[in-house]
């Protein structure tokens, strides 16, 4: 007999259509329920979907017993309550970037689920993009030695979005994290600030411990960091930090005033552009792009520094969409056939350890180990 996992989506704001692709492309999953705060948007999105079950209050959908999984897509500051209730309730739990917003809130997730015999997954999508798993690919296969140094950009507002974007956006009816009233400029539901370091950081902190590691299932960790930030608006801000066995790195977060444009260098989905350097010990690979496509260059470039060559990897799929769908396909694989899932919650956690240390690190102007700070300073 095959098994269907049936889904709760919990949260039908911006980043719902991305993972609702997710579930609705694999035969052995279906969207049982929807829960939004919103009844109107709840409601829109169902109706586009098939989907019978509406929910406004999560309480309710995790007691629903035709569900047997939550996927939370709901503001940082609910994400340990849901996540909680969730697995309590005997649910398997798919938790999107930040983990929780302290390490006790991730503590009493990673606890809940492991009371309840149930899988947790943390969903850090930018470890699902093709061309960031052709980057690991070769690191574990000795392309460039032993990782030494990982450089990673993240800027965002340079020129706004593909033309394709803002119409199939306008078109299917999704909201905007940027309106007014939107929890996402909340500092207090966010987090700080919002593309700040607990809402954007763990994407690439998770990253970095993930390539700077010469095998699949191990992390190399981040031991302590040093950081300078516009403490308000949290960027720009750079950061640099040392790794546990090995090896250093270091971020920028950037953003730009410049008004919004319908360009074609970045992707479909926002106006972000990212880029990866890892330098090993006898070559090294730049990953040009996520979201965007500023460089214009293919999406991983290798050199082989023995051999004094470069090879371009281009047939590479680019839609960052894809790195949410091909996460979902694992969580559903991991629950059908009773795996561990790649990112787990200890791995959420660590990410935001991280994010912690960097902002007492840049409030103190000194460097802070990692996992010695539990709570945002606010």
């Amino acid at each position: 007999m095959e098994m269907v996992i049936k889904v709760g989506m919990i949260g039908a704001g911006f980043i719902f259509h991305h993972h609702a692709r997710g579930w609705l492309t694999h035969s052995d999953a279906e969207i049982a329920a929807v829960c939004d705060i919103v009844e109107a948007r709840v409601k829109k999105k169902t109706g586009a979907l098939g989907v019978k079950k509406i929910y406004t209050n999560y309480d309710e959908l995790v007691k629903d017993p035709e569900i047997d999984a939550v996927d939370i897509l709901l503001p940082h500051y609910l994400h340990a309550d849901c996540a909680i209730k969730a697995a309590e309730a005997g649910k398997h739990v798919l938790l999107t970037k930040p983990f929780a917003t302290s390490t006790k809130e991730c503590d009493g997730i990673i606890n809940a689920a492991q009371k309840a015999g149930v899988k947790l997954m943390y969903m850090e999508n930018y470890m699902y993009f093709p061309h960031l798993e052709k980057a690991k690919e070769l690191i574990m296969n000795g392309e460039i030695g032993r990782p030494s140094f990982i450089r990673m950009e993240h800027s965002c507002g340079f020129g706004g979005v593909s033309k394709d974007f803002v119409e199939d956006f306008l078109k299917a009816g999704f909201d905007s994290p940027r309106i007014p009233g939107s929890w996402w400029l909340n500092r207090k539901k966010v987090g700080g600030a919002s593309n700040g370091i607990l809402d954007d950081g763990p994407h690439f902190f998770s990253v970095a411990r993930w390539l700077m590691s010469i095998d699949e299932k191990t992390r190399n960790e981040i031991k302590s960091i040093f950081a300078y930030m516009n403490l308000k608006n949290e960027r720009p801000a750079a950061m640099q930090w040392e790794h546990q066995n090995g090896g250093y790195g270091n971020l920028s977060f950037t953003i730009s005033e410049t008004p919004l444009r319908l360009v074609e260098a970045h992707g479909r989905y926002g106006e972000e552009h990212e880029t990866f350097h890892i330098i090993g010990t006898r070559g090294i690979i730049w990953v040009t792009g996520c979201e965007g496509k500023m460089l214009g260059e293919p999406p991983v470039i290798l050199y082989d520094g023995a051999e004094g060559k470069r090879a371009l990897f281009e047939d590479i799929n680019y839609d960052s969409s894809d790195s949410f769908v091909r996460a979902i396909h694992h969580f559903i694989d991991c629950m059908v056939n009773d795996k561990e899932p790649k990112t787990t919650g200890e791995d959420g956690k660590k990410a935001v350890e991280v994010c912690l240390a960097v902002h007492k690190s840049a409030r103190e102007g000194r460097a802070v180990k990692v996992g010695t700070v539990h709570n945002l300073p606010f």
